[in-house]
């Protein structure tokens, strides 16, 4: 038989009996009369060893003192030698308050202003839940959301009084509210404008807003026989006084608005690329 030497890694679980824990398995077995007389014979026989008071009940006797002291307190005579004015102006050494318009405000939705509009109108209950569930399925621009028909087989309303409802809808603030396209939005807007438009207007935005998106002064011209200046005369003036998303004035709420810049640098090797 040949004898050798070699290494061998194996794990085993031994529980080792240690003095605390041979006293702590000793201890949970005393009652606490048995317990109590434990800890006293320990007492006598090591002088070294003594009993740690309650802190619980040390902390109850501070907060009580505390709050003792609390009440004591001569709050009549602090506030009569107090000055209010003083203690309230303390905040702004120079005197002068800070503006309002550091305050954050509450935003106000599109459907927001609207709900407070048909609140405003005498209108039957009927009539005013039909037009604050379309106010209800509007876009953030202002846009109704789905056809007359699919909107009024959802509530079990006739297509009639959905169309009634959208009129009384379109005549709110602002103007364009509650288009079904982009056409209908500006025609809305150029049905309450107070002055007259130039000529031509209302043909461009019924049959060619395509074309005048497109900047093709030409074709509209040669369609409408006119003269390029007109069409872009009336092209220039629907810019200026239409707003083709009316609900974008008021924003989102609790949308994070990004700034797009207008261009941007990036370094590339030794290059800076625009």
């Amino acid at each position: 038989m040949k004898l050798g030497f070699h290494l061998k890694l194996e794990q085993t679980q031994k529980l080792i009996m240690t003095p605390q824990l041979k006293m702590a398995i000793a201890m949970l077995q005393y009652s606490r009369m048995e317990l109590q007389e434990y800890v006293q014979r320990e007492l006598l026989e090591n002088p070294v060893l003594e009993i740690r008071e309650n802190e619980e009940k040390e902390r109850e006797e501070l907060s009580e003192q505390e709050k003792v002291e609390v009440d004591e307190f001569p709050w009549e005579e602090y506030l009569r030698d107090t000055s209010l004015d003083s203690s309230f102006t303390s905040f702004y050494p120079k005197g002068d308050p800070p503006s309002i318009d550091n305050y954050a405000r509450e935003g106000k939705t599109l459907q927001d202003d609207l709900m407070e509009q048909l609140h405003l109108m005498p209108l039957s209950r009927e009539k005013y839940n039909i037009a604050s569930y379309l106010v209800g399925n509007l876009d953030s621009n202002g846009y109704l959301q789905g056809s007359l028909s699919e909107l009024a087989s959802s509530i079990g309303a006739t297509e009639k009084e959905l169309a009634a409802g959208l009129s009384l809808v379109q005549s709110l603030e602002p103007p364009g509210v509650g288009g079904r396209n982009i056409r209908e939005c500006l025609l809305l807007q150029l049905s309450r404008i107070g002055s007259a438009p130039p000529p031509l207007v209302k043909e461009i935005i019924t049959d060619y807003l395509p074309a005048a998106a497109d900047n093709r002064y030409r074709y509209i011209s040669s369609r409408l026989g006119c003269e390029q200046g007109q069409v872009q005369g009336a092209i220039d003036y629907i810019r200026a006084h239409f707003n083709p998303k009316p609900g974008s004035i008021y924003g989102g709420v609790d949308e994070t608005r990004y700034i797009t810049p207008d261009l941007t640098v990036e370094k590339i090797g030794q290059e800076y690329i625009i």
